[in-house]
């Protein structure tokens, strides 16, 4: 089994004993689950919106205003227009569309939000494959960006090299996503060692309708983007945890179980979680 993301022969079987097999790359650090898809027929699956909206909103719009900051410092205030992949409640797009000087338009297989006010506009479907059936196919971006989505897009070198194809020159591509370096994917991890493998099968996602494909470290999706034709221009580390919707975010889930507990140990482990042991970064690459 060929590494997925540097073609390496050096991968081994996971015996982690999860609904599916996950691989693991000794050359660059890849966690990878083969033939994996987006699955429409589990898109119902049981979980809380509200409760989960709760427990997102306040940390990933604080994580998104350091990302626009960046763009902003990036592009120096010019003139520009980006695509969000997997633009999902939209939350991204209303603080990026903010901006002077900044158009951002989403693709979304669920189209759960589009623009009120008609600054921009959400494509259902897939990236790229929709981009083709909508008549976009010629357009070009000044920035491309992932927010926790390209871990849940099959065949990861096909789609750094679409971005490649559909970036201005000196363009940016923007991968914000969970890492397998942080803290809470490695105690997940151990826990799995010890027997009790709900919280590292909830870290897949696979009893979701759109599971994690991959797990990434800065090595492996550096490479990536590197091979691509892809420079990397900064990296920087975000929250993953706020006191402020934790709860919300575990009883979101309605297969976790304790959730009240589960949400105390994380309100405890937040100061170490997001200063020390960071479980998402942002990797801002450049076209060369």
């Amino acid at each position: 089994m060929n590494c997925e993301s540097c073609g390496s022969k050096n991968t081994f079987k996971k015996n982690y004993k999860l609904k599916n097999e996950i691989y693991f790359c000794r050359d660059c650090g890849l966690y990878f689950v083969p033939n994996l898809t987006f699955d429409n027929d589990n898109i119902n699956r049981k979980i809380d919106v509200e409760q989960r909206i709760k427990g997102l909103y306040n940390v990933r719009i604080e994580n998104f205003k350091k990302i626009c900051s960046y763009i902003s410092k990036y592009f120096q205030n010019k003139t520009i227009k980006g695509l969000e992949v997997g633009s999902s409640y939209g939350w991204f797009l209303d603080e990026v569309n903010g901006m002077n000087n900044v158009t951002c338009d989403g693709i979304e297989p669920e189209v759960i939000k589009n623009d009120e006010n008609n600054k921009y506009k959400v494509i259902k479907g897939f990236f790229p494959q929709d981009l083709y059936n909508n008549g976009e196919e010629k357009i070009k971006y000044d920035f491309i960006i992932f927010n926790d989505v390209f871990e849940h897009i099959p065949n990861c070198k096909s789609t750094i090299k679409e971005c490649f194809n559909h970036l201005n020159e000196n363009g940016l591509l923007i991968i914000n996503i969970p890492v397998s370096s942080g803290i809470v994917f490695n105690i997940s991890r151990l826990l799995n060692f010890f027997g009790n493998s709900s919280f590292f099968n909830r870290m897949w996602q696979f009893d979701f309708h759109s599971p994690h494909i991959y797990y990434f470290n800065e090595n492996s999706i550096c490479e990536l983007a590197q091979n691509a034709g892809f420079k990397i221009e900064e990296i920087i580390p975000m929250k993953t945890l706020s006191k402020n919707g934790i709860e919300e975010r575990v009883l979101a889930d309605r297969k976790i179980k304790s959730a009240k507990f589960t949400s105390i140990v994380s309100k405890v482990s937040i100061p170490i979680v997001n200063n020390f042991f960071q479980d998402t970064k942002v990797f801002f690459f450049k076209k060369i």
